[in-house]
């Protein structure tokens, strides 16, 4: 009588060959093994490499998840009890041990490529929460805690029922990387669930089941590289989209510059001309109304002059040319320029508008009375 006797789910297959036979099924086994092991060892350092050169965290989480994974499988095949078949406890962790970290790498991964920040804050905190729950199942593995494997595996499973959604919705938001990320992960979890089955005794012991898990991981490890590669195909475009948006939006404020400064020269001329005109009937003979009336003309033509200016300085502003003038000038004189500027309108409006001058303050400064008669133009 056999009796054996677990902490975790095992496979125990029992058959009856000759030596001959038993030589080719170990031989025809380890060939298997072997093109698994070099499938997944060509894409983790072919994808390490990327990483290396392009320093997307994307790249570095894909190489955990399919190192671990591929471990993962090793650990179910026997392999590694090869290589420490003294080790019995460690051997009965290394299944739970590097299916957690494979998770938690996973789930990083799912939410860099489904780009879950920009979906939903609560979803992005329950999938942290799940990497915790993991990161406690790895170290409830190391510690070698009986039973481990159950919330691991109702863990797993609820998990990728969640992703899943997410991949579904964000591929129905023609998101390219998405639609590589749903069929690996479709394909891998319907091998999870065939390899969950044979060992729940659910299904029978042959080639195909028991190598359904390793080729879905291959599987898996394909298409999360391609979807690997179209995000940063993605990625490239909408940088050169970002680059060639800057340059049409430098391009459209150098012509409104040019726009602005050909108007504003085109203004400037006839606005000479009224304020000379001005000037020269300010040397004819005037009454004092009509002299107040004259220095409301050229005092407002000044003040549209001045505006006209600020548009000429629109386009040196933009060019990091803007100086501001420092050039004696009278206070009380600008000030009352200013104030009479807005007389009329505001005595029509009964409004009834003066300045009041403390004698402390100096009635000549150092300034630029341009930007000074602004700030009271705009004040008034």
């Amino acid at each position: 009588i056999w009796r054996i006797k677990s902490g975790v789910p095992m496979l125990i297959p029992f058959m009856l060959t000759d030596d001959i036979a038993l030589a080719h099924y170990e031989g025809a086994n380890s060939t298997r093994v072997g093109i698994y092991i070099g499938i997944m060892s060509g894409m983790a350092f072919y994808n390490l490499f990327l990483f290396l050169a392009i320093r997307d965290r994307a790249y570095l989480y894909y190489v955990f998840f399919i190192a671990f994974g591929s471990l993962v499988q090793a650990a179910l095949l026997g392999v590694l009890d090869k290589f420490t078949p003294e080790a019995v406890a460690f051997n009965r962790m290394n299944g739970n041990l590097t299916s957690s970290l494979a998770i938690c790498f996973g789930i990083l991964f799912s939410m860099r490529m489904l780009e879950v920040q920009h979906l939903s804050p609560l979803l992005q905190r329950v999938l942290k929460g799940f990497i915790v729950f993991f990161a406690l199942c790895t170290a409830g593995s190391i510690l070698n805690i009986t039973n481990i494997h159950i919330p691991l595996t109702v863990g797993v499973g609820v998990m990728s029922l969640i992703v899943w959604g997410v991949a579904i919705y964000r591929v129905k938001q023609g998101s390219v990387p998405a639609r590589y990320f749903l069929t690996a992960w479709t394909v891998w979890t319907v091998g999870a669930v065939i390899a969950s089955s044979l060992y729940a005794g659910a299904l029978p012991y042959n080639d195909l089941t028991l190598w359904a898990s390793p080729i879905s991981s291959a599987v898996l490890a394909t298409f999360l590289s391609f979807s690997l590669a179209a995000h940063i195909n993605l990625m490239r475009k909408q940088q050169h989209e970002s680059a060639l948006a800057a340059q049409r939006a430098h391009a459209e404020s150098q012509a409104k510059g040019q726009f602005l400064a050909q108007m504003s020269h085109e203004i400037r001329t006839p606005m000479n001309g009224v304020l000379g005109m001005a000037d020269l009937l300010r040397q004819t003979s005037l009454d004092s109304q009509q002299q107040q009336y004259l220095d409301i003309i050229s005092n407002s033509g000044k003040a549209l002059l001045t505006i006209i200016n600020d548009i000429l300085d629109f386009s040196k502003i933009a060019a990091g040319k803007m100086e501001i003038d420092n050039t004696p000038m009278d206070l009380e004189k600008l000030i009352a320029d200013s104030v009479q500027l807005f007389s009329l309108p505001a005595a029509q409006k009964r409004i009834y508008v003066r300045a009041n001058w403390d004698e402390r303050v100096p009635a000549s400064i150092v300034g630029d009375p341009t930007r000074i008669r602004q700030i009271l133009t705009n004040l008034l």
